[in-house]
């Protein structure tokens, strides 16, 4: 599958020789291109729509999709703006860092933890009376 115009395999070789990643466009496996061009040291442009504002935490210069003056805009500033090219790589690294599989693997495990030494009592009351609720509607059709 590709995504941005380049194959996900492509995506490693790509980010390593280009000047910049421009996906404007917010598709793609929740932001999973941008997550990938930070962390690979690639200053990114992504769009203001979609999750892209919140994945790329700062590490990204934004610009709205649907104006091509504005993407244009944003790509030659990484280009030609000095010291924003080389902020927006040093943010990048950092910003990837919370996307590791590891931190995810500790959240989620933190979750189940919690989860366990709460018991029935995780189940919010609003909810065990919907289910209440459902049940009774189950028994009367």
């Amino acid at each position: 599958a590709a995504l941005c115009g380049v194959a996900r395999g492509d995506w490693l070789g790509v980010h390593g020789v280009a000047g910049l990643w421009a996906c404007p466009s917010g598709d793609g496996e929740f932001g999973l291109p941008v997550v990938g061009a930070v962390a690979s040291g690639c200053p990114v442009v992504t769009s203001t729509t979609a999750a892209m504002p919140e994945i790329s935490g700062g590490a990204a210069l934004l610009a709205d999709p649907n104006d091509a003056a504005a993407i244009a805009a944003a790509m030659l500033r990484v280009l030609e703006e000095p010291g924003l090219r080389e902020s927006l790589i040093a943010r990048g690294i950092e910003r990837a860092r919370a996307f590791s599989w590891g931190r995810h693997a500790d959240s989620t495990i933190e979750v189940l933890h919690r989860t366990a030494r709460q018991g029935t009592r995780a189940v919010s009351p609003v909810s065990r009376e919907r289910a209440q609720g459902a049940g009774k509607l189950g028994q009367l059709t």
